[in-house]
C-alpha cells in the first residue's frame, strides 16, 4: 500500500472534522435566525384533510417541526416550503413532493411511517433543495421513490452538503447530487434500504469543483439487489483540477448490476490521485455500456483502487481503469474476487479491458488480481508500460483457469503474470503441496501472455 494512502486518510479525517464544524455552524445560524422572517410560519393547518395538499409558497420558521401525524401529505406542483439558512422538519404517514422543499444553506429532515415520493407533474419542480452547503435527511418506513428532478446539496461557492436517504427500498430516476464548487470538495451521499432493493438510475454525484476540489463520498447499502446507472446515467465522485477522486462504497445483500459509468478519477495537471471504489455483493455484473474508473490526474496523479467482492460469481463485461498519469505516477490496483464456492466463476468477457498501467516518465504500474473457484478470461489484463516497472497480473483459482484465444495478459517484466493454482495434496492430505508441487488442473493459456506466466501451485481448499 502506497504512502499516499496515509495522506488520503489524514485528508479524510480533516475533511470529516470540517463537515462536523459546518454542521455546528449551520445549527448556530438556525438558532440565531429562529425568529425567522416576519411572514414565517409553523402551522400544520396549511394542509387540511387527509389526504391533504399544500399549495402556494410558505416561509417556514427556523427549527419548525411540521408534524402531520397519520396524514398523507402532498406538496403541490406549484407549492414551495422554504427556510433558507434554517432547519425544519416534516413528519407524516406518507409524503409526496411534486413541488419544492427548500432550505439552502440549511437542513431538511423528513420522517414518515410510510412512503416518500418525489415526482414531476406537468413540468413541476419535484425537488428537495439544500444547496449552498445544506443537508437533507430522509427516513421512510416504506419505500422511497425519487422520480422528481433533483435532490440537490450542491454548493457552487465551496464545500457541498450532505444527503442521507433510508427507506424499505430506494429507487428512481432523479438526479441526486452534492457537488462542490470554487475549490470545494464534493459532499456525502448515504443511501440505504432496510428490506428491499436499491435502484439508482439517475445521475448520482459528489464531484469536487474548481481548483483542488476533492471528490466526495457515496455510500449505498442495499438489503436486496442493487442497480446503478444506465447507458446515459452515471455515478461519480471525481476530483476537480488538482483534486483527488473520492470514495464510492456499494454493498448489496443480493446482486449488484452496474449499468452506467462509475467514476472516482483524480484530475488536473497538478496531480490528483484516483479515488477508491468498493463493491461487495452476492453476485456482481457490469454491462458493456459501463466503465469503472479511478485514474490519476494528468500531472503525476497515482491511480486509485477498485475492489470487487462477490459471494459467488462475477461477470465482468465492462472496462476498468486505475492507471496513473504523468511523471513518476503509480498505477493503482484492481481486485476482483468471485468467491470460492463450487460454481463461483470470475468471467471476464472479450469486451473487458482491466488496466492498471501508467503513462509518463519514470511511471510505475499497478496490479490486476482476479480470483474465483474458476476463472475464464477472454479480455485484456494490462499492467505493462514502456518502463516495464512493477506491473503485475495475478490469477488465483481452485478448479480451472482458461485464458481463451484473443485474450491478453500484459505485465511488466519485473512484475510478471503470476498464476496461483490449487496444488495436489493427497499423500497425505495435510494442507501441504505434494512434492514436486503441481496443479490439480493446469491452466489453459490460449491467448497472449507477456511475459510468460509463472505457475505457482499453492495449498488451497477445494471449492466448497
Amino acid at each position: 500500500m502506497k504512502t499516499y494512502r496515509q495522506l488520503r486518510t489524514t485528508r479524510s479525517i480533516t475533511k470529516t472534522a470540517g463537515r462536523a464544524w459546518r454542521t455546528i455552524a449551520a445549527c448556530t445560524l438556525a438558532l440565531a435566525a429562529s425568529a425567522g422572517p416576519a411572514l414565517a410560519e409553523c402551522d400544520t393547518s396549511i394542509c387540511s384533510g387527509d389526504p391533504c395538499t399544500i399549495t402556494g409558497t410558505h416561509y417556514i420558521d427556523c427549527l419548525c417541526d411540521l408534524n402531520f401525524g397519520s396524514k398523507t401529505v402532498t406538496i403541490a406542483p406549484s407549492a414551495t416550503l422554504r427556510a433558507d439558512g434554517c432547519c425544519f422538519s416534516i413528519e407524516a404517514a406518507n409524503l409526496i413532493v411534486s413541488g419544492t422543499l427548500r432550505a439552502r444553506a440549511g437542513c431538511i429532515t423528513v420522517t414518515t411511517t410510510g412512503y416518500v415520493t418525489t415526482n414531476i407533474v406537468s413540468n413541476s419542480a419535484g425537488t428537495i433543495d439544500v444547496s449552498d452547503g445544506g443537508s437533507a435527511d430522509i427516513t421512510a418506513g416504506g419505500a422511497v421513490t425519487l422520480n422528481g428532478r433533483n435532490v440537490d446539496a450542491d454548493n457552487s461557492a465551496g464545500y457541498a452538503g450532505d444527503i442521507a436517504i433510508i427507506g424499505s427500498s430506494v429507487s428512481g430516476t432523479s438526479a441526486v447530487h452534492a457537488d462542490g464548487g470554487d475549490g470545494g470538495d464534493g459532499g456525502n451521499l448515504d443511501i440505504s434500504s432496510t428490506t428491499g432493493a436499491v435502484s439508482l438510475t439517475g445521475n448520482v454525484t459528489t464531484n469536487g469543483g474548481g481548483s483542488y476540489g476533492w471528490g466526495g463520498y457515496i455510500t449505498v447499502d442495499s438489503a436486496d439487489a442493487l442497480t446503478v446507472g444506465t447507458s446515459t446515467r452515471r455515478m461519480q465522485a471525481k476530483g476537480a483540477s488538482g483534486g483527488d477522486g473520492g470514495t464510492i462504497d456499494l454493498t448489496a445483500a443480493g446482486s449488484a448490476a452496474i449499468n452506467g459509468d462509475i467514476n472516482a478519477n483524480g484530475a488536473g495537471t497538478d496531480g490528483g490521485y484516483g479515488g477508491d471504489i468498493s463493491i461487495d455483493a452476492a453476485y456482481f455484473s457490469c454491462a458493456t455500456v459501463s466503465a469503472i474508473t479511478a485514474t490519476g490526474g494528468s500531472g503525476g496523479g497515482d491511480g486509485g483502487y477498485i475492489d470487487i467482492t462477490a459471494t459467488c460469481g462475477a461477470s465482468v463485461d465492462c472496462d476498468m481503469d486505475v492507471g496513473g498519469q504523468g511523471e513518476m505516477a503509480w498505477g493503482g490496483d484492481i481486485t476482483i474476487d468471485a468467491g470460492a464456492g463450487s460454481g463461483c466463476t470470475a468471467l471476464v468477457t472479450a469486451n473487458s479491458r482491466l488496466e492498471a498501467d501508467s503513462s509518463g516518465t519514470d511511471a510505475s504500474d499497478g496490479t490486476v488480481e482476479v480470483s474465483g473457484c474458476s476463472v475464464t478470461h477472454s479480455g485484456v489484463f494490462d499492467t505493462r508500460n514502456t518502463n516495464l516497472d512493477s506491473g503485475t497480473n495475478i490469477v488465483r483459482y481452485r478448479n480451472n483457469f482458461t485464458a481463451n484465444a484473443g485474450s491478453s495478459m500484459l505485465a511488466d517484466d519485473d512484475g510478471g503474470n503470476l498464476i496461483y493454482c490449487r496444488c495436489v495434496d493427497t499423500t497425505p492430505a495435510d494442507g501441504v503441496c505434494d512434492t514436486p508441487a503441481a496443479c490439480v488442473n493446469s491452466p489453459t493459456l490460449n491467448g497472449t501472455v507477456n511475459p510468460a506466466a509463472t505457475i505457482i501451485p499453492t495449498a488451497m481448499a477445494a471449492c466448497s
